[in-house]
Formats: structure tokens, C-alpha cells, sequence
């Protein structure tokens, strides 16, 4: 791994939990709006310029409206991932209802939820529609996020995106040994890095997680025990990678963004994670029971 970076890796807010429940522990509902208020004005203040929503994440695209945070950030948004058959007239729509709830006429990217959403006879018209927003200045960026190579595959067949958001972390090194975050690299594709945290799975405590998840205990304690904290060594791997960009994490907390900020800015002496990473099982979240 190339540990030279030209700049610094910028931070992008993801707002799942501003929504709904989310996270491999999690069960309690959404951030109520005093610990919401309080997270967006503790993010501006830190210098992260960019939230990360989707009409996905329940209620998170209204919210973030109700608190103009349109005003003090950049945004970035998605197709609904869950419907798989878009025509670009409903693609419109979805865009249209996005900048609605966020109440704003523009965002700095907007992404495609779900490769399979390219997959059908309407590919490459989605693709024209993508286009003609940039073209129109609605959004800055376009873009898709992918789970794994062979959604890197196919887009790359397609088109060539401004920004490809897809999973990388201390546990899921498998786009940086096959080669695929030097491909987007060199195609100057920027490269926006999420699951660095796992949903959350390499921050819980081992003993608290659900069996399903037994073969990472060992990987969590290696981490919580060779460095300052599990936090510190995920943001570490990530800001440390010269081919990530941008990193979205996600927090529902004041003391969580707290730690996480502070794990971003700390000097990581011990590094021992060229050959680390789990099981494709326990890093894919279509893949857990």
C-alpha cells in the first residue's frame, strides 16, 4: 500500500443513522433532533464540508432539510436503492424529491444507489440522465456506488464516473489487492471510501456480537489491543491510502464524531495491516445473517 499522500483525505458525514436504526448493534431509533442539531453544528465546526444522504435512509433527506443543512454543507444523495427497474422519467423524480426534502436546487454529487440500477434496457438512458444534470449544473458530481470488483467492471464498461463510492477498510482489503482502486485511480475516478468501520462491527465490543460474526472477534481484539483504539487504527488504514480520496462515516453521538475526528488526526506508529482482513462473508452486508 502506497502511503504517500499528495493531500489530505477529505471526510464526508454519512447520515444513515439520521433516519433510521442502523449498525450491526443498533436497535434504537433514528438521532432525536437536540443530538441532531448538535451533530451538524459539531461537524461544521470540525471542517467537514460534505454529508452523505440518500432517500434510503428513512427520514435522513427531510431532516437534513428541516435543519438547512444545505446552508453549511455540500450534499450528496442517491438513487432509492430498492427499485431496480428505473425508467429516466422516475430517475427525475427521484432527483426532484431528493432536492425537495433537502430543500435545495442543487447537490455536489449525486449517485446511483445499486449497480444492478444500470443492469437493465434503461442503462444507458439512466446514464444520459445523469449527465444532463451535471450539464445543467444540478449536481457537480455523478457517480454509482458498488459492493465489489465486478460492479467496478461494469461501470467502467458503461461510463466513466466523477466519483465511485465502494467499501475499504482495515478488514476489507479486497479492491486494493486486486488492483481496482489503482484502476479508478488512474482513470483520475475520485475515490470515496465507505464501511470503514463495518456498519459499525469492528467498533462493538466482541463479546456482544451476534455468532454469526464469531471469526472477527479475534481480528477486533488484535486491533483494540495493538493500538490506541479501534478508531484510530480504521482511520488510520484509510487517511494513510494515497489511492482514498474521501472517507464517509457515519455517527449518532456528540462523543462518537468526537472520537472518530480525533482517531482521524492521530499519528499511527504501528503498522501491521498489509496482509490483515476477514472473510468476504463477514465484509459484505448482503452476506450477513
Amino acid at each position: 500500500m502506497n502511503n504517500k499522500k499528495s493531500k489530505p483525505i477529505k471526510l464526508v458525514l454519512g447520515t444513515a443513522q439520521f433516519g433510521l436504526p442502523y449498525g450491526v448493534t443498533r436497535t434504537d431509533d433514528h438521532v432525536d433532533d437536540t443530538t441532531l442539531r448538535h451533530l451538524l453544528e459539531q461537524t461544521e465546526k470540525s471542517g467537514i464540508a460534505m454529508l452523505d444522504t440518500s432517500p434510503a435512509y428513512g427520514t435522513s433527506e427531510t431532516r437534513l432539510g428541516q435543519f438547512n443543512a444545505a446552508r453549511s454543507f455540500a450534499l450528496q444523495t442517491k438513487t432509492f436503492g430498492g427499485q431496480l427497474d428505473l425508467t429516466p422519467k422516475q430517475l427525475e423524480e427521484q432527483f426532484s424529491n431528493s432536492l425537495k426534502a433537502l430543500q435545495t436546487s442543487e447537490v455536489e454529487s449525486f449517485l446511483v444507489h445499486s449497480v444492478e440500477q444500470l443492469k437493465g434496457t434503461e442503462g444507458k438512458s439512466l446514464i444520459k440522465f445523469l449527465q444532463s444534470l451535471k450539464d445543467k449544473g444540478l449536481t457537480k458530481r455523478i457517480g454509482v456506488s458498488v459492493y465489489d470488483a465486478e460492479d467496478i467492471d461494469f461501470t467502467l464498461e458503461l461510463f466513466k464516473p466523477d466519483v465511485i463510492q465502494l467499501p475499504v477498510s482495515i478488514a476489507d482489503q479486497r479492491l486494493i489487492h486486486s488492483g481496482h482502486l489503482d484502476r479508478l485511480k488512474n482513470l483520475g475516478i475520485t475515490i470515496q471510501a465507505r464501511s470503514i468501520f463495518l456498519q459499525g462491527l469492528l467498533l462493538t465490543n466482541p463479546s456482544k456480537l451476534p455468532s454469526f460474526f464469531t471469526e472477527a472477534r479475534s481480528f477486533i481484539e488484535d486491533l483494540r489491543e495493538n493500538f490506541t483504539s479501534t478508531e484510530a487504527a480504521c482511520m488510520a488504514f484509510i487517511r494513510d491510502n494515497a489511492l482514498v480520496d474521501e472517507a464517509v462515516f457515519g455517527v449518532h453521538t456528540s462523543l462518537h464524531l468526537h472520537t472518530i475526528i480525533s482517531a482521524s488526526r492521530e499519528v499511527i506508529q504501528k503498522k501491521q495491516w498489509e496482509n490483515s482482513g476477514l472473510p468476504e462473508k463477514l465484509v459484505d452486508p448482503r452476506l450477513w445473517k
